[in-house]
């Protein structure tokens, strides 16, 4: 069961009940009003100093130009929904026997409701605090239509003085979190009085909705950090070239002894042959002669047994552009070292990048499942141009589970690789 008393949108606290209810009895509540914290280690676990007030703790809310702000105390969270698990469907089709067929499971987003209560000083403070909150939802689409949400961080459950020391992070993340149902006020707590007026303020009790992709993650396990690219050059493989001997002639000893063409009715025109289907792929994505390969071990402690994991790669290229990179990942139960000896088609997964720019991070996210570049400047592009699946087709994003070791097998052009490259890695596990 989540723990309904902590939400951070972006980077940005929108609830602490912990806050809330110190900010209340300091001053920045309502008169006459009880309020109770029932997570009370939540500033220690959170890492902060003892709450005092508004302005004194520099909130997220609190803006020197408005007065009012210093009288807002927060949100605190009543009730959250539709955060414990994802939605799951699969379609049955009946068979025109007996039985049924069963179609292709899929998770649905998570649609998650909250419900809380904004606390002030005052009607002014009140109604300030309802409006930095719709702002504060609204922030991810800060950049026009096409965003595609922010990071919605909570706790899973609060910890207890009965879990033992390296007990799993109580920390979630849910990924794409955007706001599909605005703030709105369900009902008015307390006394009424118009703003100003020392004779009190209601509670506004409010709820809004947020839609999020099906997994939640666990906070990240570092498994390497910008390590430099040192692995020796792989030897180059032997071509045998194939020479064509040209078309086949009626009589040549090359032709089938039959005629590769079906029998059709003279009288009777053949259909119009089907189309193939256009095949899409990435020309740019090769396998240069000349390679150099860095190799990672995922030890099967990081990979869980009964959900997955999923990689957060990123890689600098150096002074020089690094091009046609390969990224593999093989499960390796017998703990080999070299990718080689489990197959060279045994792979799992497979990412091809054709292009970082020199001087640049290229950033590989299987959570929020999105490649983007880091420019020398600072700017950040989107990289999914260059980053492609097997063979230069559609990229299919890369798991790990069943509780085994992995090796990340990463290659990428020799000459391109630049003394000053790096990779990092973490694994973070999902669950639905």
């Amino acid at each position: 069961m989540v723990a309904e008393s902590w939400l951070c949108l972006g980077g940005t606290e929108l609830a602490n009940n912990s806050r809330t209810v110190a900010y209340a009895r300091n001053g920045a509540g309502p008169r006459g009003v009880a309020v109770y914290d029932l997570y009370p280690g939540l500033p220690a676990l959170l890492g902060d100093a003892p709450y005092t007030t508004p302005a004194g703790d520099d909130a997220a809310w609190y803006d020197p130009a408005i007065p009012a702000s210093a009288g807002f105390g927060g949100l605190y969270i009543t009730n959250i929904s539709g955060m414990d698990s994802a939605p799951y469907s699969r379609p049955v089709v009946d068979r025109t026997g007996d039985g049924v067929v069963l179609g292709r499971p899929r998770y649905g987003g998570r649609s998650v409701q909250v419900t809380g209560i904004l606390m002030g000083r005052s009607c002014c403070s009140t109604m300030y605090g309802l409006s930095w909150l719709a702002a504060a939802l609204r922030a991810g689409c800060a950049d026009g239509p096409a965003c595609e949400g922010d990071s919605l961080q909570y706790l899973a459950a609060m910890p207890s003085a009965l879990d033992s020391p390296g007990t799993t992070t109580p920390w979630r993340t849910l990924q794409n979190v955007g706001l599909t149902d605005g703030v709105t006020i369900t009902n008015k707590l307390g006394g009424a009085s118009a703003c100003g007026n020392c004779g009190g303020c209601p509670m506004m009790e409010i709820q809004f909705t947020l839609t999020a992709a099906p997994w939640a993650y666990w906070d990240p396990t570092t498994i390497l950090t910008q390590a430099p690219w040192t692995s020796d050059d792989l030897p180059q493989a032997c071509i045998t070239w194939v020479h064509s001997t040209g078309p086949c002639s009626s009589s040549g000893d090359d032709c089938p002894s039959t005629d590769p063409m079906p029998l059709y009715d003279p009288q009777c025109p053949p259909s119009t042959a089907i189309p193939d289907l256009p095949i899409i792929a990435d020309d740019c994505a090769c396998l240069p002669l000349s390679r150099r390969r860095k190799v990672i071990s995922v030890p099967a402690a990081d990979v869980p047994v009964w959900l997955d994991a999923v990689p957060v790669m990123e890689l600098f290229s150096g002074d020089t552009s690094l091009r046609n990179v390969r990224i593999r990942f093989f499960q390796n139960p017998l703990n080999r070292t070299d990718p080689d000896d489990i197959g060279e088609c045994a792979w799992c997964s497979e990412v091809n990048i054709s292009y970082v720019p020199a001087s640049s991070s290229l950033g590989f996210d299987g959570a929020r499942q999105q490649v983007v570049v880091t420019l020398p400047g600072g700017g950040v592009q989107s990289a999914a141009p260059v980053v492609s699946g097997p063979s230069g087709g559609p990229l299919s994003w890369p798991t790990m589970t069943c509780g085994t070791p992995y090796l990340v097998s990463i290659e990428a052009e020799t000459s391109s690789v630049d003394p000053a490259a790096w990779v990092s890695l973490d694994i973070v596990t999902r669950e639905v």
